[in-house]
């Protein structure tokens, strides 16, 4: 779980962990079309295509891998 700060876009898991759902404030969120998700070999950032307005709880489901 993330609570956004100042329209933020960029939310980094722990290592180990590959993100399958996303929600904001509890609503499901479409992977490409309201987020991505990057990795840099060693842990995923799930990038909302806009930001995410302050205080906003952002819920990212993941499993490990």
């Amino acid at each position: 779980d993330f609570t956004a700060t100042a329209s933020q876009t960029a939310f980094v898991l722990a290592k180990g962990y590959t993100a399958k759902f996303v929600y904001v404030n509890g609503l499901l969120q479409r992977l490409t079309g309201q987020y991505t998700v990057a990795t840099d070999g060693f842990q995923e950032t799930v990038t909302m295509v806009t930001g995410v307005p302050v205080n906003q709880y952002v819920t990212v489901i993941a499993v490990r891998s």
